[in-house]
């Protein structure tokens, strides 16, 4: 974490079942501890890929946005 300076932006999903939300949620801290710009999505009853058409059509309004408000270098 401590190497990482590019914005990050995490999505999750509350209900997956191949990487508990718990290990998303501490990088997402842990990365905003050390200044890193970051985000975090997490769309309720979806899993590891997100599937549900509103919560996609969210994560694709909210990622367009993201690449919009930072800079990578």
């Amino acid at each position: 974490v401590h190497k990482v300076t590019a914005p990050v932006m995490i999505v999750l999903g509350s209900e997956d079942k191949r990487v508990p939300n718990v290990n998303g949620i501490a990088y997402f801290e842990e990365l905003r501890s050390h200044g890193v710009k970051t985000r975090l999505f997490i769309y309720p009853m979806d899993n590891h890929a997100i599937i549900k058409p509103p919560h996609v059509a969210d994560m694709m309004i909210n990622t367009a946005l993201w690449y919009q408000q930072v800079e990578f270098s």
